[in-house]
C-alpha cells in the first residue's frame, strides 16, 4: 500500500511537470501576441484606448503566467523531495521486514524457514561441485528441568545466551539457525568431518566453562549441550531433507548417550562424551 502510495505521488509529480509545460506554452503566446500588438500600433499613427488595454491586459496575463509556472515548479520541488525521502523510508522498512522475516528474535539466527533455504542452496552446492558441507544440531542438556528452575523468561535468556556463544563462532561463510525450539542448527560449508568435530567441540567448550544467570542465583547455572552431525558427501543422503533427518537422528543419539554428547550420523567416529565414553553409531 506504501508503494502504491510512492507511484501515486510519483505520477502527480509528473502531472504538476506537464501543467507547467502548459503555462509555460501560454506564457509564450501571451508575449508574442503582446509584442504583435505592439507592432501593430507603431505601424499605425497613434495609439488608440483599445489597443493600449489590449497590450496592458496581455502584458497582465503575461505576468500571472510567468508567476503561475515559478510558483508550479517550486512546488513540484518540493513533492520531489518529498517523494524522494518517502521512498528511501519505504527502501528502509523493506530491509527491516526483511531483516525480522529472516532472523529469530530471541536466537539472533535465522528463522527455521530461512534456514531451511540455506541448507537446500548448500546442499545443491555440495553435490554440484563434490564439497564437503557439515551440518549440526544442537540442544542444551536436560532444558525441561531448568525451565522450571528458573521459569519461562529464564528459558529464553538461556536459549540466547547459548546462541550468542554459537554465533561467535560462526565463520565468514556458516549459518545459524533456530531449527526448532530448544534445538540450534549450525550450517558448515566446505567442512569435513574433523573440522566438525572441531568447531563442535570449541562450542561445547565455551558454553562448559560458562556461567549462566549468575547474579538471581548462588550457584551459577552450569549448562552442557548434546551435539548431531551429518556430512555430505554420504551415499545415503540424497536431498537436503535428507541431510536434515539424518542430523536429527545423530542429535537423538548424543542425548541418548548422556549429557555432553556429540554424535555424527553414520561416521566411524562413535559417540563421545565429556567423560569419554563411547556409544553405538546413529544410523
Amino acid at each position: 500500500m506504501l508503494c502504491g502510495f510512492a507511484q501515486q505521488r510519483a505520477i502527480a509529480a509528473e502531472n504538476q511537470g506537464v501543467r507547467k509545460l502548459g503555462f509555460v506554452l501560454l506564457g509564450g503566446c501571451a508575449i508574442g501576441l503582446a509584442l504583435g500588438g505592439v507592432s501593430v500600433s507603431q505601424s499605425s499613427d497613434r495609439l488608440n484606448t483599445d489597443t493600449i488595454v489590449s497590450i496592458a491586459l496581455l502584458a497582465l496575463v503575461s505576468a500571472l503566467v510567468c508567476v503561475a509556472y515559478f510558483a508550479a515548479r517550486q512546488e513540484f520541488n518540493r513533492t520531489k523531495g518529498a517523494v524522494n525521502e518517502l521512498n528511501a523510508q519505504l527502501l528502509r522498512k523493506e530491509i527491516e521486514l526483511d531483516h525480522l522475516a529472516a532472523v529469530d528474535e530471541l536466537t539472533g539466527l535465522y528463522t527455521r524457514r530461512q534456514f531451511d533455504d540455506q541448507v537446500r542452496l548448500e546442499f545443491e552446492r555440495s553435490r554440484r561441485y563434490k564439497r564437503p558441507l557439515a551440518l549440526l544440531l544442537i540442544e542444551v542438556d536436560d532444558m525441561q528441568a531448568l525451565g522450571e528452575r528458573v521459569g519461562r523468561l529464564g528459558r529464553g535468556y538461556l536459549m540466547s545466551q547459548v546462541s550468542e556463544i554459537l554465533r561467535s563462532r560462526l565463520r565468514v561463510n556458516d549459518l545459524g539457525g533456530r531449527y526448532a525450539p530448544e534445538t540450534m542448527g549450525l550450517l558448515l560449508p566446505d567442512s569435513a568431518e574433523t573440522q566438525a568435530i572441531a568447531v563442535a567441540d570449541k562450542i561445547r567448550g565455551q558454553v562448559q566453562v560458562n556461567s549462566f544467570m549468575s547474579e538471581p542465583y548462588d550457584n551459577p547455572l552450569r549448562l552442557t549441550l548434546s551435539i548431531g552431525i551429518a556430512l555430505l558427501p554420504h551415499d545415503e543422503i540424497t536431498s537436503y531433507g535428507e541431510l536434515e533427518k539424518a542430523a536429527e537422528r545423530a542429535l537423538s543419539s548424543a542425548k541418548a548417550a548422556g549429557f555432553d554428547s556429540l554424535c555424527v550420523h553414520g561416521s566411524s567416529q562413535p559417540v563421545r562424551t565429556a567423560g569419554g565414553g563411547d556409544m553405538s553409531l546413529a544410523s
